[in-house]
């Protein structure tokens, strides 16, 4: 691993130098200069101690002085100390038994881990014009110590690299060193160096044992002795747990502080005795290790051909490719160069994988495309070296020809005239409810019925009431003509919410065309197959929250569509989060000159100031949302600490009464930000005397977060991990049915197989690579107690229980470890929550922006403005819509808010730029423009016509609309920062 930390001050330069931590023999002496900056500076060789104080003072060979005067006293922050340390089995390896050549490998993975460093992290701030820019330098002056021991006194192999705070520019001058970009790294620094390492630890003769995030041990050392050396890491973990902590929770900085907390005073060390006590402490251990050095040094592979490295390499740059198409069309070089290491760990170095990444782009396995993502150094949107895949290229030319070959293809629903008649009803069912239609709303029902597409487009802001207004009238008018219509969403609960508001029952897409596929393969009677020939059904299929499908999932829907000659509406928000899945299916299919109707007008805010809000997140203008959310009576708090942040939230939730908590929602995009809010709440709940009666510890079973790429790797599992079948998992030693349950209990990384426990108590094994992995559910065990008052949120459809992901409800009584829940839709469920088909419940009194969406409630937003990946423009446009009234922002820092929305979209990739087509899409639009301009009015209808106005619009005239009425065009989003309300109220 890598832990950084500031150098406070030069007099703690002597613990560099201390020679009761020098390496016990190796390859390298105890010190040395590195760096690109170094030797600038003539500065080679063992550091001497005076030169070294001098510059972490700011004195630098060449007689430059850097830092700065402040009141009379001069300032300087001399560096940064990245430390290194090598896996427990390679220390053990190499300083108890004594192989110095893991010492000589250690060397060279700091060497490249430093390299690495340089030339992509090392940036200084120079000032340009008034305005501060981050500048990439490529130099570093850095002071190597190598060192053994940790303050217990154990083997731990690790290496100092003092990076000190100077670097230089273009033009020759010396400047301070921006650390930010390095330490937002460390998890990718420590992958380089790590798999640097394995490769050549594999080289020496070693087996490897891969772990998560390309960590490893050395194959053949037992944990038991890794333990038997590791009280450092014990006593931090402790202090962590203590604490609340996790390694993987806890934050750079808390981790080094529990490190510095638990460290012990350095003591005089006697290396033979401390040689002798080490080997006296393996005891029966040591002969094993020593066969395995043995082992090793005859073994000794060389330097792998260059082909089966190649292979290996390229083999991991695949599955990692494969891992990142899952979830977008398009991915940087980094972030697959990051994701091959993690596959490659032991097989092939950070070099064979570059080599194999360009081979790829060479036999066009790998199309290089210009990626769009927020990077650690900029917190803003970048355009950087990225790819797709042949099958990402393909699925979208897929979409592009179904939804070609859908335009002019089908007569319309109804006839003019029954359609101006439907619509009409259904406008006054509305106004006899208190709600009036707008003409959007009349313009939108009307092309749908009357639309010769069979697949017609309805994109609606947030808040503009389309399910109630236009989808009810086109579901109702459908049925009266005979249609079979289906309500259908990606997602389980929006499903149903649109199902009750149509008055049918709504399903899932995937569950839709599952049956579809089901009543397929039934075999028919003779005389029914040949009736199916000549008449077909009428269909009409209505999919809301379109934005939340990925492309495959859009392609089997229109295939399926199109040969059950079924009329399709999606209808769904381009500017709301996008699909987990790869793809930008819907804001595809609106550059498709297909009908296209747009819903503007907010109606869900019942105040001006509340819809100039909601309107301002559409701009992108973020100060004009956070000073009409205030003049709405709303509220926006600014408080640096994230432990404060979280009480005032469970704070403001705790004080509202059971009705106003059932309306209102708390939502923060990271899963630590959730698990942090819902035990706040639950503790304030229990303090208020809420939570009452007994406790029911049961386990809740959240989602584990693997790729399907993942799933077929053994070292991508943890032990704990719980698993799911959807179909019989065959195993080398056995089995698990569909829809059983097994529990890991062993991962055997070297040979990629894996060690699972089914409820009956037999183990068996099955290799990784055998697994199917899109018929395989992985699930991660937390804590899940239960008491009488819990709000509780379910997290997977169970059709025979009429449970669906999503269903919200209180637990109304504990007998021990049963619990009764009451869902908010009039479900009910007792069950023993010890029982893993009932541990697919979380807490429900936060959730992910991806969670709110849909929903319409009160609101509290966490928005954390440094979490580049999860808080940007949409998360924000879908937590600031949510309620009918203005809710509360708690964030880190107003202005870097602010900056955040302006600076990332949040916009899911498209593999085809448009503008590589052989028919330009705008082309084809601006064609059928025209081309229905000269056939129609907007007023008058031909037979069969279609009526146009302001509120149909095909997709070339979206593109330019009105301030008020919409956002940028998503695929350029606009990266300024507003100042405040820029919309004329």
């Amino acid at each position: 691993m890598m832990t950084p930390q500031a150098v406070k001050g030069a007099a703690q330069a002597a613990h560099y130098f201390d020679k009761d931590n020098y390496y016990m023999g190796g390859a390298e002496g105890p010190s040395a200069w590195w760096g690109a900056g170094a030797e600038a500076l003539g500065l080679s060789g063992v550091v001497d101690r005076q030169q070294f104080e001098d510059a972490l003072n700011g004195k630098l060979p060449d007689g430059t002085k850097l830092g700065t005067e402040r009141d009379g006293k001069f300032e300087h922050r001399p560096g940064w100390d990245l430390t290194w340390s090598a896996p427990k089995s390679v220390s053990l390896m190499a300083l108890v038994v004594g192989d110095t050549r893991l010492i000589e490998a250690h060397d060279g993975a700091v060497r490249a881990a430093m390299s690495h460093v340089q030339e992509t992290l090392a940036h200084t701030r120079v000032r340009t014009n008034g305005e501060v820019q981050l500048v990439k330098t490529d130099n570093l002056i850095a002071a190597l110590f190598h060192h053994d021991l940790n303050r217990d006194q154990e083997p731990q192999l690790h290496t100092h690299a003092v990076v000190l705070n100077a670097t230089r520019t273009e033009d020759g001058q010396w400047r301070s060193l921006e650390t930010k970009p390095i330490y937002q790294s460390i998890k990718e620094s420590g992958a380089i160096y790590r798999s640097f390492l394995a490769a050549e630890v594999a080289r020496l003769g070693y087996g490897i044992t891969p772990g998560k995030d390309a960590t490893f041990e050395i194959k053949g050392v037992p944990q038991q002795e890794i333990d038997r050396f590791s009280s450092r890491s014990a006593e931090i973990e402790a202090l962590l747990e203590k604490n609340g902590l996790t390694r993987e929770t806890a934050t750079t900085n808390q981790k080094a502080a529990a490190a510095l907390i638990t460290r012990r005073a350095k003591e005089a060390v006697d290396r033979p005795a401390l040689l002798r006590d080490w080997i006296q402490r393996l005891g029966t251990g040591l002969p094993p290790l020593q066969d395995l050095r043995r082992a090793a040094e005859g073994a000794t592979q060389g330097s792998k051909s260059f082909d089966r490295t190649h292979l290996e390499a390229t083999g991991a740059v695949l599955r990692a490719a494969n891992m990142l198409a899952e979830r977008e069309q398009v991915f940087s070089d980094d972030r697959l160069h990051a994701a091959a290491l993690r596959f490659a760990i032991g097989q092939a170095n950070p070099d064979a994988i570059r080599t194999a990444i360009t081979s790829l782009v060479v036999e066009r396995m790998l199309v290089p495309r210009t990626a769009v993502e927020p990077t650690r150094e900029t917190r803003a949107d970048t355009e950087l070296e990225g790819y797709t895949t042949p099958d990402a290229i393909k699925n979208e030319t897929r979409l592009f020809s179904l939804l070609d070959q859908a335009k002019s293809s089908v007569k319309p629903v109804v006839s003019a005239s029954t359609t101006q008649a439907a619509v009409a009803a259904a406008e006054a069912r509305s106004a006899e409810l208190g709600h009036q239609w707008n003409e959007d709303q009349r313009t939108a029902a009307t092309g749908i019925l009357r639309s010769r597409d069979s697949v017609t487009l309805l994109q609606g802001f947030a808040g503009t009431a389309k399910t109630s207004t236009v989808l009810a009238a086109v579901a109702a008018t459908a049925q009266s003509a005979g249609y079979n219509v289906h309500a259908l969403a990606p997602q389980a609960s929006p499903a149903k919410e649109l199902g009750s508001s149509l008055g049918m029952k709504g399903q899932t897409v995937h569950e839709f065309l599952g049956g579809l596929a089901r009543e397929a393969d039934q075999p028919k009677p003779i005389l029914q197959r040949i009736a199916s020939l000549f008449s077909k059904p009428k269909e009409l299929w209505i999919v809301d929250e379109m934005g939340l499908l990925g492309t495959s999932k859009t392609n089997e829907l229109l295939t399926a569509a199109q040969a059950h000659g079924a009329r399709v509406v999606l209808t769904g928000d381009t500017l709301q989060l996008g699909s987990v899945e790869a793809g930008r299916a819907f804001a595809q299919a609106q550059d498709r000159a297909l009908d296209t109707f747009r819903l503007d007008k907010i109606v869900r805010q019942k105040t001006e100031p509340g819809r100039a809000a909601v309107r301002s997140a559409i701009n992108r203008k973020a100060a004009a949302v956070l000073h009409y959310l205030e003049r709405d009576q709303g509220q926006v708090i600014d408080h640096r600490d994230a432990q404060e942040r979280v009480s005032m939230i469970a704070q403001m939730y705790t004080r509202l009464t059971p009705q106003e908590r059932e309306n209102t929602i708390l939502i923060d995009p990271s899963r630590e930000g959730n698990e942090a809010i819902k035990g706040e709440v639950r503790t304030l709940l229990q303090m208020q005397g809420e939570l009452t009666g007994p406790r029911a510890q049961g386990t809740r079973l959240l989602d584990a977060g693997l790729a399907n790429a993942e799933k077929t790797v053994a070292h991508m599992y943890d032990v704990g991990y719980v698993l799911r079948p959807s179909a019989k998992m065959e195993g080398i030693d056995g089995s698990l049915a569909k829809d059983q349950y097994g529990l890991v209990v062993g991962v055997d990384a070297a040979n990629d197989r894996i060690r699972i426990r089914k409820d009956d108590g037999k183990v068996f094994t099955i290799a990784a690579p055998d697994i199917k992995a899109n018929r395989l559910d992985v699930f991660e065990p937390h804590h899940g107690e239960l008491q009488k008052g819990d709000r509780v949120r379910w997290n997977r459809n169970d059709k025979p229980r009429g449970l669906a992901r999503g269903d919200f409800g209180t637990i109304t009584d504990v007998q021990g470890d049963t619990a009764s829940f009451a869902f908010d839709n009039g479900n009910k469920l007792t069950a023993d929550v010890t029982e893993r088909q009932n541990q697919h419940y979380d807490y429900g009194y936060a959730v992910t922006a991806y969670g709110a969406q849909g929903r319409t409630k009160n609101w509290i937003f966490h928005a954390e403005s440094w979490r580049i990946n999860l808080v940007n423009w949409r998360s924000f446009y879908v937590a600031i819509s949510r309620g009918e009234t203005s809710g509360t922002i708690i964030t880190n820092n107003r202005d870097a808010l602010i900056d955040a929305v302006a600076a990332r979209a949040g916009e899911k990739s498209v593999a085809i730029d448009t503008r590589d087509l052989g028919r330009s899409v705008r082309q084809a639009a601006t064609a059928a423009i025209g081309r229905e301009a000269s056939e129609h009015s907007p007023t008058t209808h031909a037979p069969g016509s279609e009526s146009h106005s302001t509120g149909k619009v095909p997709s070339a005239a979206t593109k330019n609309p009105a301030p008020e009425q919409q956002s940028p065009t998503p695929t350029s989003p606009t990266l300024t920062r507003d100042t405040g309300p820029q919309l004329g109220h």
